[in-house]
């Protein structure tokens, strides 16, 4: 039988090596400014938002890069898109930030420089926001 090989630094370093690895691994990296403002979209589509539609506001704006416009038929509708969306920002890692309410007809969310504006049917036509903002670069509408 041979002799066991001695502990040396190498070795050591190595075992901190691949430690540091597994935490890095674990860590949850947040989607870039585009691909974030691509899963609120998704994720507003797949609660059944309408007229979904995404502004890219980078050189327009201080305040945020991404508008997500959308429509929701109800209150009840809308406040499960806010949560839809508020549990994606955790799930990315990001907290989403809320104002507004579903009675009121407009709710506005930040996450991470996308701002979501969900409104009732009335109030979008009001604020007629994709108006006021039509010199922003349309990426995704989806009606």
């Amino acid at each position: 039988m041979g002799a066991a090989r001695p502990y040396t630094r190498s070795r050591r370093h190595s075992a901190r090596q691949r430690r540091l690895e597994d935490i890095l691994n674990e860590v949850t990296v947040a989607p870039s400014g585009i691909e974030l403002a691509h899963r609120l979209v998704d994720v507003i589509v797949d609660h059944l938002g309408e007229n979904v539609v995404l502004l890219d506001l980078t050189g327009l704006a201080a305040f945020a890069d991404y508008f997500v416009i959308a429509t929701a038929d109800n209150e009840r509708q809308m406040g499960a898109i806010i949560e839809a969306v508020d549990e994606s920002a955790r799930e990315a890692g990001l907290r989403a930030h809320s104002e507004g309410a579903p009675d009121s007809g407009w709710v506005l969310v930040e996450v991470s420089g996308v701002v979501v504006h969900l409104f009732s049917l009335e109030q979008r036509v009001r604020y007629d926001l994709e108006s006021l903002w039509s010199h922003a670069r349309e990426v995704v509408r989806v009606q």
